[in-house]
């Protein structure tokens, strides 16, 4: 597992190095280029260093998990205008997608204990990879409704992009997994593992389905009335 997680690193970690290091080497071996492709080889080499920051962050956060080092600071949590705001949050890279995104939120406020910080990173995860894997749908979907039989608040996302084969859906939250074994999609494959413990410290759990009716991510957690 070592081995597999030093591998990844290393190839995800020096893809986006070794573009920032080209553009800007241009940009400084290059004194008469004009302003306007300046300023293109240095939003490319920004955003590159972006990618690299969420990397290092994603690898961070798992050395936390590994050592149980992460501390829940929970409160009562009003989870309608979390998400509501979660979706406003992720408004610029769904329009950059050119997805319409659908939502379902109750009007009346639901509560649950959580601990926001980190229930932004899993729940994020989660509507990142709708977003990254969902754009040849055209749509996402992002649903909060009420179990009041089982006291339960559900958060789910859909998208209609590429479906998970079902030989993989049931590892999908497993560490370094990852669908695309041709590695052209970026990332360490912990993202759903982070979401999941997440989750799971929140004594909630997350499933998954994948189908004709789209790739949905469910997250339970209990409701706090």
């Amino acid at each position: 597992t070592k081995n597999e997680l030093i591998t990844n690193v290393a190839h995800d970690l020096r893809t986006p190095l070794t573009s920032m290091t080209g553009y800007l080497e241009l940009i400084k071996g290059n004194r008469d280029i004009d302003d306007e492709t300046r300023e293109k080889y240095v939003n490319i080499a920004y955003d590159k260093s972006k990618r690299l920051e969420r990397l290092v962050t994603e690898l961070f956060d798992y050395t936390r998990f590994e050592k149980n080092k992460l501390q829940l600071s929970l409160v009562r949590l009003n989870i309608t205008k979390f998400v509501e705001q979660l979706a406003e949050e992720f408004y610029p890279s769904i329009e950059e997608k050119r997805l319409d995104l659908i939502t379902s939120f109750p009007k009346s406020n639901l509560y649950i204990k959580g601990d926001g910080e980190l229930l932004a990173r899993a729940l994020g995860n989660l509507l990142s990879n709708a977003i990254k894997y969902g754009a040849d749908g055209k749509q996402i979907k992002m649903e909060l409704v009420e179990d009041k039989e089982h006291n339960k608040v559900i958060f789910s996302v859909t998208n209609y992009g590429r479906l998970i084969p079902q030989k993989d859906i049931g590892k999908i939250f497993e560490q370094f997994y990852r669908v695309d074994a041709s590695r052209t999609s970026t990332g360490t494959g912990l993202g759903l593992a982070i979401a999941k413990n997440i989750i799971e410290m929140h004594k909630g759990w997350i499933e998954a389905r994948s189908d004709e009716y789209g790739t949905v991510f469910e997250v339970f957690f209990e409701s706090d009335l």
